[in-house]
């Protein structure tokens, strides 16, 4: 079944019901990229400051006990038992002496201090901008971060000013000016003058992306999509849909069925014949053809023949895949750029796609430490 992820809720996280593609904590056991696993000491070894890198090679040393990609220059590791914030040449610019750390985004990081503590917002110098003060916290998006009091959620501005009262049993981050509520039966959207501009007790929403959200029809149990009028632009057809990416989007008609793909008027314009797809975040598309993945471009036409037993969007010009129980990673052409082994590595936690490559590093774990490699 099609999924769609969001790690900020705790509302329902997929439409349809497949969850490989559900980020959970950003813990995916996927590919080292290194030259091989037989090779991983002697990069850990490599000269760690040198101008320029190859694919893979170590540029931090694995020594955290865990690491997040970096964000806004800094990345959030883990020393013992607390987390701090790292640069690029692995210097500690904010000691490690939080209990929980979220990576830094537009300025500013959450963090909380003790085990059950409150959390608050730090800037780079680890300077508290945001006080201690919310039960649960998420990264700022578009200027606004949600925020919990009590059983309640509301939303602050990046003065730490609450511009939505912590009224509602739950709120989404901001997409494309709106967030996403819940409160009783009642789902809608509210923008960020605490107005409620679309809301349904028949409708089930999931957020905006390029314009467009899917909905849940109660009455038809199926899944369409509104515009930011709350009009209907797709009908509730589907048993299962993927948010808009690059125009396009990812349906299912029935239960169980194969999976096609449609544009904004709701023309299926590539066939529904896949097992399982990824959504549209490049010009190569991840398919599950016949068991086997492989890649599709716009149209639907295979360009990488289906012969991996996972496979993953591209990010700039690299893609990971999997062939038995080994991941690597290979080129837009279809070739091993690197080749498989066990690994573990970290994705973007806030991100809209699971990306792999955060400002040319990537965080790995080598042996039972983190470090971070080239792109």
């Amino acid at each position: 079944m099609i999924r769609y992820y969001s790690r900020q809720s705790s509302v329902p996280k997929l439409i349809g019901k497949n969850k490989r593609y559900l980020v959970n904590n950003c813990i995916v056991p996927i590919l080292l990229l290194l030259l091989g696993c037989q090779q991983q000491q002697e990069l850990v070894s490599k000269q760690l400051y040198s101008k320029k890198y190859t694919t893979g090679e170590v540029v931090i040393a694995p020594q955290f006990d865990d690491a997040f990609p970096f964000q806004d220059g800094l990345a959030a590791v883990k020393s013992g038992k607390m987390w701090g914030y790292i640069n690029k040449q692995g210097a500690f610019v904010i000691q490690p002496k939080y209990y929980l750390a979220h990576s830094f985004h537009e300025g500013f990081a959450a963090v909380q201090i003790e085990k059950d503590g409150k959390y608050g917002y730090i800037n780079k110098h680890g300077v508290f901008i945001i006080p201690l003060k919310y039960d649960y916290v998420d990264s700022f998006r578009e200027g606004f971060a949600r925020v919990k009091l009590g059983e309640k959620w509301g939303v602050i501005n990046n003065h730490g000013q609450l511009v939505i009262k912590n009224v509602f049993e739950f709120i989404e981050s901001f997409h494309e000016g709106l967030a996403g509520y819940i409160n009783g039966d009642e789902w809608g959207f509210v923008n960020s003058n605490s107005s409620v501009v679309i809301k349904s007790r028949v409708r089930y929403f999931v957020r905006f992306q390029e314009g467009l959200a899917a909905f849940w029809d109660k009455g038809a149990g199926k899944y369409g999509f509104i515009d930011k009028n709350g009009l209907m632009v797709v009908a509730p057809i589907y048993s299962g849909v993927q948010l808009f990416q690059s125009g396009l989007a990812a349906v299912q008609l029935e239960q169980y069925g194969k999976m096609g793909f449609i544009n904004r008027g709701g023309i299926m314009v590539i066939a529904p014949k896949f097992d399982d797809v990824f959504p549209v975040y490049d010009d190569l598309i991840p398919v599950r053809y016949e068991g086997k993945w492989g890649y599709i471009n716009k149209e639907g036409v295979m360009v990488i023949a289906p012969k991996y037993d996972a496979a993953f969007e591209f990010q700039n010009e690299l893609a990971e895949v999997r062939i038995g129980e080994k991941y690597g990673l290979i080129n837009r052409s279809g070739d091993m750029v690197v080749s498989p082994c066990f690994v573990m590595i970290k994705h973007d936690e806030f991100g809209e796609r699971l990306g792999f490559i955060s400002e040319g590093l990537i965080a790995v774990l080598i042996g039972d430490k983190w470090g971070y490699v080239s792109e």
